[in-house]
């Protein structure tokens, strides 16, 4: 395993001065990612090695408040293969260019059956769930929207329908106006996965706030923590309980399971960009789900190992 920052500088007036900025502290940002936000400010974006002497002079070139500009650095892990292979189950996060990245869901459909009355965390998304059809690519098997949920089409799709359980996390979308099936799923799992021991790392309780408290649970309050790579500590024993019904035959963990915790805010439930009463979860595979979205999306897909003690 090797640590990297994850690097996010934002709210730049103009190109021109972004670039300028980069090319002091010795990066080219031609060979990363820019994008063009709105009220014309610019942002870039990308990961450095945590030992790279550049990280040191971009916190130092730009300090957290500086006319509006602001800096997010995050720390990140990067495992070997033999670390993967050795893995059971895996968090999966996705390396997009921002501009690459789809808009939420908007007409989304959620079963709040098992959800928590109070702020909807454990909502399960449902078949028919609206996507603008117009946004998601023509030339490529999967998609990540900017809430980090995959979807997935095409060769993909048909390979991850090849599991028997894969009806309890592959759910299909409709076009959001005309309301025809789509033949994009998005994965999202029924499945959830117990609350992470205590001494996981990575992600941690946010300040109490309006927005993310939960007079009940308190689920979408944990977020990341951006001080540590994620280090997702779970019982076997209790994996095994909370997800026992979703664990295929002769395997000890589930294809496809959600966070106990959520991370912050989630999917418009409503139609409305205004209701935000989803959190949204992270996704845990299992080893041969990663294997097939590995095969499929390369050096795009990252998977941060789970620790299972017994």
């Amino acid at each position: 395993m090797k640590l990297v920052r994850g690097i996010w500088v934002s709210n730049f007036p103009s190109r021109e001065r972004l670039f300028r900025e980069l090319n002091k502290v010795g990066v080219d940002p031609k060979e990363e990612d820019i994008i063009r936000g709105i009220r014309d400010t610019w942002s870039w974006g990308t990961r450095l090695p945590a030992d790279d002497p550049r990280v040191a002079r971009i916190e130092a070139t730009f300090p957290i408040p500086r006319d509006g500009i602001g800096l997010l650095i995050s720390c990140q892990a990067e495992y070997d293969q033999s670390e993967i292979d050795a893995a059971e189950l895996l968090k999966i996060s996705f390396s997009v260019r921002s501009r690459e990245e789809l808009a939420p869901y908007m007409g989304a459909k959620f079963d709040y059956s098992t959800a928590c009355p109070a702020c909807g965390s454990g909502g399960t998304l449902l078949p028919g769930s609206g996507f603008p059809a117009r946004a998601l690519p023509a030339k490529r098997t999967c998609a990540v929207t900017s809430l980090t949920v995959l979807l997935v089409t095409g060769d993909l799709l048909q390979d991850l329908r090849q599991f028997p359980n894969s009806e309890q996390w592959l759910v299909q979308l409709a076009d959001n106006k005309k309301r025809h099936p789509l033949p994009w799923h998005a994965v999202w799992s029924r499945t959830t996965l117990p609350p992470a021991f205590t001494r996981s790392k990575g992600f941690a309780l946010q300040p109490d706030d309006p927005r993310f408290a939960c007079s009940i649970c308190d689920r979408n309050r944990w977020a990341t923590s951006f001080e540590q790579p994620y280090e997702y500590v779970y019982s076997r024993e209790e994996v095994r309980k909370a997800c026992g019904d979703a664990i295929p035959e002769a395997h000890t963990v589930p294809d496809v399971a959600s966070t106990w915790e959520r991370d912050g805010c989630g999917s418009p439930i409503d139609g409305s960009a205004t209701v935000w009463r989803v959190p949204t979860p992270y996704t845990f595979v299992s080893q041969r789900v990663y294997r097939i979205l590995r095969k499929h999306m390369k050096k795009h897909l990252y998977g941060d190992p789970a620790t299972l003690v017994d």
